[in-house]
């Protein structure tokens, strides 16, 4: 099986919340990259329990 690359986003936070992620960032001595992502991935894993999303992914073709 080959394993798939990891996509990349672009977003945009209000200054308070990228302040505070930076913050963060250098507490965990992790990027901020790093935490977003961490913290999308909880979003959409909390999304999937809930039965808000399915569990199957729509497959991406980027």
């Amino acid at each position: 099986m080959t394993k798939s690359m990891p996509k990349r986003i672009t977003i945009t936070l209000p200054n308070p919340v990228y302040d505070r992620l930076t913050a963060l960032s250098e507490i965990r001595d992790k990027p901020p990259a790093t935490l977003a992502a961490e913290a999308v991935e909880k979003l959409v894993e909390q999304a999937k329990e809930s039965g808000e999303l399915p569990v199957e992914p729509a497959k991406t073709d980027k």
